[in-house]
């Protein structure tokens, strides 16, 4: 019953368990029930629950998951209205997804390729059905360019940003989420929609500049810079005036 505060699908959170009990005693140790977590946090973020997924969770660390734990009071907790509204980057995402599930070209999604891509939330199929009721503002059945923003954007709140879904429509949000007319983003073909949504990690800054000591080149010798040789100096006897003064003297002191 707890696990069902995360919000997943209860067949996400029946893969949770089955990968979180690993003695297979229906019941969850410490180390069970802190995998169980981590898992429900990578579902939450976008991953897929995979044997790679799992043995990856369970090297890394992951961020703490999104328990409601207020129960259903804080259903329709709006906050502000503002923290509904989405950015230009956000809207720009969401329309480069629209034409993946526009499959006539219509310019609008049908209700079952909606579906085909909100079941990848991992959301409980009863906050989706309240993110269609909210995003489907004409009530036809399929979802416009305006509407599908509004629809992933809601699914990003609840997810990302653990925001409870408003019981109406934030004019904020409505705002915001108009399409760009004749501004249509390039599709995200290939792309896990929401796995794609979470935020970019900081480019890494410039390498500083390495303080290691350069070694220095040596200095090119070059013919006309070579040291000549020094001549030995003459020694003063070599002079023959001074020869015969050194052997007057001598003979002087004899």
């Amino acid at each position: 019953a707890f696990f069902k505060k995360s919000g997943l699908d209860t067949s996400v959170l029946r893969s949770v368990w089955e990968f979180s009990d690993q003695r297979r005693a229906q019941a969850l140790r410490f180390e069970d029930f802190a995998l169980a977590c981590r898992l429900i946090s990578a579902v939450q973020r976008g991953q897929q629950l995979t044997p790679a997924v799992v043995n990856m969770v369970k090297m890394q660390e992951q961020p703490l998951p999104n328990f409601d734990l207020a129960g259903p009071a804080a259903q329709g907790r709006m906050g502000s209205a503002q923290e509904y509204a989405m950015t230009p980057t956000e809207r720009t995402k969401y329309a480069g997804f629209f034409p993946n599930y526009d499959k006539n070209g219509d310019g609008f999604v049908e209700g079952a390729e909606a579906r085909q891509l909100f079941s990848q939330s991992g959301l409980d199929k009863a906050v989706l059905k309240d993110v269609w009721n909210l995003s489907d503002t004409d009530k036809d059945g399929r979802l416009s360019r305006t509407e599908f923003n509004i629809a992933m954007h809601l699914i990003y709140v609840k997810r990302k940003k653990g925001l409870s879904l408003p019981t109406t429509l934030p004019p904020q949000l409505l705002a915001s989420a108009q399409a760009d007319a004749g501004n249509v983003a390039p599709s995200a073909r290939g792309v896990n929609a929401f796995q794609s949504l979470q935020p970019q990690p900081r480019s890494a800054s410039p390498s500083s500049p390495s303080l290691q000591p350069q070694a220095m080149p040596a200095p090119s010798v070059t013919a006309s810079a070579k040291m000549t040789p020094v001549e030995p100096k003459q020694s003063m006897a070599s002079n023959p005036a001074q020869r015969d003064a050194e052997n007057a003297a001598s003979s002087v002191s004899a």
